[in-house]
C-alpha cells in the first residue's frame, strides 16, 4: 500500500476462508502480532449492483486507533476496494 506522504507499507495478508462468489475471510499482519486484525469481506447480490460489508476486528481500541492515526489504515482499505475494483473491471 501506499500511504499519502509517498510512503511504501508492506502488508502480510493470510487468507483463511475464500467462498466465492459470498465471502473472503482473511487475517492483517504477521501471526501473533499485536497488531494483527482479522477481515471479513461480503458480496451480495443487488442485481445490476453488489452490496460489499468489510467488517475488521482489531485486538482491542487503541490498536484500532493507532493504525488508523498513523499507518492510515482507513485510506489504505480504500485503496484495497479501488485494486479490487480495478481488477474486476479487468475481467
Amino acid at each position: 500500500m501506499h500511504g499519502p506522504d509517498g510512503r511504501d507499507w508492506d502488508n502480510k495478508i493470510t487468507y483463511l476462508e475464500v467462498v466465492p462468489p459470498e465471502r473472503l475471510v482473511y487475517s492483517h499482519g504477521d501471526p501473533g502480532s499485536p497488531e494483527q486484525f482479522h477481515v471479513t469481506i461480503t458480496f451480495a447480490d443487488e442485481g445490476a449492483r453488489t452490496r460489499l460489508t468489510m467488517h475488521s476486528r482489531f485486538p482491542s481500541v487503541a490498536v484500532r486507533d493507532r493504525l488508523i492515526r498513523e499507518v492510515h489504515a482507513v485510506e489504505g482499505g480504500t485503496q484495497t476496494l479501488n485494486h479490487l475494483e480495478t481488477y474486476l473491471a479487468s475481467l
